[in-house]
């Protein structure tokens, strides 16, 4: 653990500073100095009601890869919680990973880190992994949903899990969370596929070559661009998997939450896809202060300037609703955004609800 430490050290020691004002990289700092700012942020605005004093909030943010689809939506936030709260400084570096980054956060190099719902899990729980428990960490947000999904050549004739035993299957990326995900299930429903490692364009060109009949994938979101490239190669259907299958998932990978893909998502399936997803999520700890991880959300959630600018940084999280992808989890969140969904009118569980939050009237 203390190699991984220092090499995860190191790493952020060689990345540069993306963008934002006063960062130390250290754990979230404040200060209670009076604004600079001659205005006072309005409620209509979608920031805290008139203050005299306005504490001042130092957050260092570490983003995804910069060749991530991520990468923008991260980047975006210095600009889009400074447009509604300029007491809120925040400095985004370039991360190296998820698992890094939950790391990053653990070990107070950063404050928030760009993160998914698994990771946030296993380190929380000491799995996977981490080799230590970390009950510090908390979900900050879960942005963007991610359904994992099997597809195959309508031409096979496979439209269950089970009947893709002795077929030559790429069960997802190689060295990716879904990989993994489809070889234990395949083991738990006791069949043997043929298993074809392939990255990503390798993936589709085996299925356009008929080398495979499948191919699996972790999607952003309900749509996913690959599936459009295997049906313009030849006819692609999306396995739904049972009851029985998704509670075998679940079991093996406790992070997982059943999900249902809309049968209107593709014009060429014509049945809603049932499977299990993760989500693309950021992490924090339970020591970023309550009011600072508030005022970060609600300048992105709220209509308003801080909502445009991460809108138009990431289109894909636009319709997505961050207070139901949240509290579909099972690490406590963190006490900002349990104020917020709070204020919003929902009933937060008392399991996702951390021992540090405080109610505010």
């Amino acid at each position: 653990m203390k190699k991984a430490l220092c090499s995860i050290l190191a790493l952020f020691l060689m990345v540069g500073i993306i963008t934002g004002c006063g960062g130390s990289g250290s754990q979230a700092s404040a200060t209670t100095e009076t604004s600079t700012s001659t205005e006072t942020p309005t409620a209509e605005s979608g920031a805290a009601a008139p203050t005299a004093v306005m504490e001042d909030y130092y957050i260092t943010v570490s983003t995804s890869a910069s060749t991530s689809s991520f990468y923008a939506f991260y980047a975006s936030w210095p600009d889009a919680v400074a447009a509604v709260y300029p007491n809120v400084h925040i400095t985004a570096i370039e991360g190296v990973g998820a698992v890094n980054n939950n790391l990053a956060v653990t070990t107070g190099i950063a404050d928030i880190g760009a993160a998914s719902s698994t990771g946030n899990y296993e380190n929380y729980n000491g799995i996977g992994a981490f080799d230590a428990a970390d009950e510090t960490i908390r979900t900050f947000v879960n942005f963007q949903v991610s359904p994992v999904i099997m597809a195959v050549s309508k031409s096979s004739g496979v439209t269950t899990f089970v009947e893709l035993g002795g077929k030559r299957v790429c069960p997802g990326y190689t060295g990716t969370t879904t990989e993994v995900i489809f070889k234990e299930l395949a083991m738990a429903m006791g069949i043997e596929p043929e298993w074809m490692p392939a990255a990503a364009s390798d993936a589709v060109d085996a299925y356009s070559d008929r080398q495979t009949i499948g191919v699996g994938k972790s999607s952003s979101g309900n749509y996913d661009s690959m599936i459009i490239q295997l049906q313009a190669a030849h006819p692609v259907d999306i396995i739904s998997l049972t009851d029985e299958e998704i509670e075998k998932v679940i079991e093996l990978f406790p992070s997982l939450r059943p999900y249902t893909i809309p049968a209107d998502v593709y014009d060429f399936i014509d049945h809603e896809i049932k499977t299990v997803a993760f989500y693309a999520s950021a992490v924090s700890s339970s020591k970023m202060p309550q009011e600072a991880g508030y005022l970060i959300l609600k300048a992105m959630i709220d209509e308003g300037q801080g909502k445009v600018i991460r809108d138009s940084a990431f289109p894909g999280a636009v319709e997505e609703n961050w207070f139901e992808n949240s509290l579909n989890d099972s690490v406590p969140l963190h006490a900002g955004m349990v104020q917020l969904m709070v204020e919003n009118g929902y009933d937060v569980p008392a399991e996702l609800i951390p021992s540090e939050y405080v109610p505010v009237s």
